[in-house]
């Protein structure tokens, strides 16, 4: 502008704003697709603020572990070499290069594993004789076993056939078999449990056993049930 506002020139340019963080995507959603894996898809955020180069997923454990990976085109991903029946959060943000933009937050269970039917074939009073069904790609088969009501573990084994006997055992007591076939790279493929109990035994010695005299003729004798009867006493 020159004297009494006299316009004089004029010119433009144009310009263009930095990228920003795009807001969430929309619609995310995450379903169980088995024991070891979940299936997230999402639709493109509704304003990206820039050109969208791919999305950051995390899956988070409950024990706090977090794996992240970077899907670079389309909206869908699927995540394996999950543990079954574990509720995982998930999460999917859109990358720009305004950086990570802010996430969309879901969660999914995976599905539990496929059972194992398991088998007492055999009991003595010391001894369980356990048997189960095949599992397809098993290499081999983690036996633990705990006293029932107990979670404490009271011993395990490894075999790589389908049967095994269980020795060492407790007299008359009732026992929790798990069975967990394991695949390549000790992959968890299958479980199942059974109960099973042991036989009676011979019992231990009874308790502060007594005999009194009471008379020319007689002897009282007293004691305690034993500590541990292995049974029922029937006398």
């Amino acid at each position: 502008k020159g004297t009494n506002s006299k316009l004089l020139a004029e010119g433009s340019v144009p310009g263009t704003t930095d990228e920003g963080s795009s807001p969430v995507p929309q619609n995310v959603e995450a379903i169980s697709t088995g024991p070891w894996s979940i299936q997230v898809t999402w639709d493109m955020p509704s304003n990206p603020n820039g050109v969208i180069t791919g999305y950051k997923l995390t899956f988070t454990h409950p024990n706090g572990t977090v794996y992240t990976v970077q899907v670079s085109s389309g909206t869908s991903y699927e995540r394996n070499n999950l543990d079954p029946n574990t509720l995982y959060t998930v999460t999917v943000a859109a990358v720009t290069g305004g950086g990570d933009g802010e996430p969309a937050s879901t969660s999914a269970t995976t599905d539990s594993l496929p059972s194992i039917s398991v088998n007492i074939d055999n009991t003595t009073s010391s001894s369980l004789d356990v048997s189960w069904d095949p599992v397809v790609d098993a290499t081999s088969f983690d036996v633990s076993w705990s006293e029932s009501g107990s979670s404490v573990v009271l011993d395990s084994q490894s075999v790589n056939d389908n049967a095994v006997t269980i020795s060492q055992l407790s007299p008359h007591t009732t026992y929790v078999v798990t069975v967990s076939a394991k695949g390549t790279n000790s992959k968890l493929l299958a479980e199942g449990s059974v109960s099973g109990k042991t036989d009676e035994g011979s019992s231990s010695v009874p308790q502060n056993v007594n005999a009194v005299s009471t008379g020319p003729w007689s002897i009282q004798v007293t004691w305690d049930m034993p500590s541990n009867p292995n049974g029922v006493i029937t006398g």
